[in-house]
């Protein structure tokens, strides 16, 4: 549910929050003192829920947002000089598979659409190997086409041996979308569910039950994460 902590997590995972306690852990390695600017050296890439604010340059075109994340990649740049040509390339060959015409991607963000301005960033997921990819809220305010292209994607990064892990309030779409299932609520998990049952009444029922009916399993434990 909003509000309950989810998206907090994985913006302290990605260095965007402070961590007051706990480990964050790659391959086995602690990850020490986290960053917004380290985490896709390792692969990992962060698409937020709010896009304008804090997942596009309105003003700039759909190239440069798509780019921006490669520009370290010597695909991309050489000495320090962006080559023009091979991040044209690189972007064309990106841009088609969410079906925004290549001519277009030099149109500047603020034209696009609503449903278009939600693909920019997964757009940018692909511009590098990323090994996890984290999906905040990425089908809200999106018509049912959109979100449909959205899970096609999805399904595409985890073809690739690529991991997701995606955070979302909308919850008629996680039985069809995900392997494992973390509730969480007053910024604790209070249950993690896996195959059958990820349902809604299953969800909802550790989300909503009162500290003083909740008895924790070793499966079901209330933790912080």
């Amino acid at each position: 549910m909003v509000g309950c902590g989810n998206s907090e997590l994985v913006c302290a995972i990605y260095g965007l929050e402070l961590i007051n306690e706990g480990v964050i852990r790659d391959g086995g390695e602690v990850v020490h003192h986290p960053s917004a600017a380290t985490p896709l050296g390792p692969g990992l890439c962060y698409f937020p829920s709010d896009r304008v604010t804090d997942g596009l340059v309105l003003g700039r075109p759909i190239r440069e947002n798509v780019s921006m994340t490669a520009l370290d990649l010597p695909t991309h740049s050489r000495r320090g000089v962006l080559q023009r040509g091979s991040e044209r390339r690189a972007i064309q060959s990106i841009v088609g598979r969410l079906k925004l015409p290549p001519p277009q991607f030099e149109r500047t963000v603020t034209n696009l659409s609503a449903g278009n301005r939600q693909k920019v960033p997964l757009e940018r997921g692909l511009t590098r190997e990323i090994n996890v990819d984290v999906f905040a809220e990425p089908t809200v305010g999106i018509d049912v086409s959109a979100k449909t292209e959205v899970y096609n994607l999805m399904r595409e990064v985890v073809a690739t041996s690529a991991a997701i892990v995606l955070v979302s309030s909308d919850l008629p779409e996680a039985p069809h979308l995900l392997h494992g299932l973390y509730v969480m609520r007053r910024s604790r998990m209070a249950a993690e569910l896996i195959g059958a049952d990820i349902n809604e009444p299953e969800v909802l029922a550790h989300f909503f039950c009162d500290d003083a009916q909740y008895a924790p399993s070793s499966r079901n434990a209330e933790r912080r994460p």
